[in-house]
């Protein structure tokens, strides 16, 4: 599918808009790769990887410690 959308100009950067159809391809994305063939550009979603939950910012020590069950126990297991 292509589109032709408007690019803003910003303090000397570009702004392109991303269309509402391809919302679903970059949705939860704050980031992009972007490459050149000829005269098209390229762009590509960047999605977190699982080796990147390392960087994550550790819960408190305390994190769900007085939370209730949330899992009933299955009677045929008892």
């Amino acid at each position: 599918m292509v589109t032709t959308e408007l690019v803003k100009d910003s303090d000397g950067n570009h702004i392109l808009i991303i269309p509402e159809e391809f919302e679903a391809e970059f949705s939860g994305v704050d980031k992009v790769d972007i490459c050149r063939e000829g005269q098209c550009l390229i762009i590509t979603p960047i999605r977190k990887s699982w080796s990147s939950l390392a960087d994550a910012e550790r819960a408190d020590e305390d994190f769900l410690t007085s939370r209730p069950d949330v899992i009933t126990p299955n009677k045929d297991s008892e």
